[in-house]
């Protein structure tokens, strides 16, 4: 065991997960990183998700399995977890995701070396079929809150990767769960990762220990990326803002960013959707076929 007080919880959200949750479960009990618990929680999957999770449960004492015997949604049983984790260190463990063996222990050992950080993260393998591409996000290391959520408001780079990071036990805590918007689960990750990032830096480990496989089935296809749900997500970062612990004049330099960003929403989706529209109503002309 690594000692007490740094046990890490890796919280698997899974549904309709029977095709690959497996996989990912195998590459969290190849940890190298001894003192960690796996805690799943199925979201009252219909296929034989919970089937896979208690077999493998019976192989490993270190898994916990919650089967939820009423739908929760992605958002809700995502908190479930993280109410349910007990370790120093947390991070969500998606139910699609692979994730390499020295992982957990070269994010927690950033973690150790700033007492300060929020999160620790790594760079990313997005798998798309046969397409392959690395992912990084640079700009969570500022010392600078303000800088930090400037770049988090306007989705700089791969914003969204942090959400894999493993947490500090004191910024969940301080910081809470994701929560939903006048949209519903969209993009509820956004303002999340706002709120830790105005409460402590993103260190970014510059290793490829993830991989994430985009399927069909991927929450983000279910979403319309609609004006309307921008601008209601864009409400929940002015609302992580005004109730972060930032001194006043951080607040409001934060605030006349996230306007911007919310007019760029605004003007970029709308802009978008007009084209998308044009393209249907006076679709391009196919050209013949040439012939020799």
């Amino acid at each position: 065991m690594n000692g007490p007080g740094r046990t890490v919880t890796a919280c698997v959200p899974a549904y309709k997960a029977s095709g690959f949750v497996a996989d990912t479960l195998r590459s969290l009990r190849a940890q190298t990183y001894a003192d960690l618990e796996i805690l799943i929680s199925v979201d009252c999957s219909t296929d034989d998700t919970a089937r896979i999770c208690e077999g493998l449960a019976l192989e490993d004492p270190r898994i916990r399995v919650h089967v939820q015997p009423s739908r929760l949604g992605w958002l809700e049983n995502v908190n479930h977890l993280l109410r349910e984790a007990s370790g120093a260190y947390v991070f969500i463990a998606a139910h699609d995701d692979i994730l390499h063996p020295e992982y957990v222990a070269a994010l927690v050992t950033a973690l150790q070396a700033d007492p300060g950080a929020a999160l620790a993260y790594s760079d990313l393998a997005w798998i798309d079929g046969e397409r392959r591409a690395t992912r990084r996000y640079r700009a969570g290391g500022f010392h600078d809150p303000v800088l930090r959520g400037i770049a988090m408001l306007f989705q700089v780079g791969a914003w969204w990767l942090p959400y894999r990071g493993i947490l500090r036990r004191e910024a969940l805590d301080r910081c809470g769960g994701l929560k939903t918007s006048r949209a519903g689960e969209f993009s509820a990750d956004w303002p999340w990762l706002l709120r830790l990032s105005l409460w402590g830096r993103f260190i970014r480990v510059p290793r490829t220990l993830c991989e994430k496989r985009l399927l069909p089935t991927s929450l983000s296809k279910s979403w319309a990326f609609s004006v309307s749900d921008w601008l209601a997500v864009d409400e929940a970062c002015r609302s992580a803002i005004r109730t972060s612990e930032l001194a006043r004049g951080a607040k409001a330099t934060l605030l006349l960013f996230s306007g911007l960003c919310w007019l760029r929403h605004l003007i970029g989706v709308a802009v978008t959707r007009a084209l998308e529209l044009a393209r249907k109503r006076w679709p391009r002309p196919v050209r013949p076929t040439r012939r020799d």
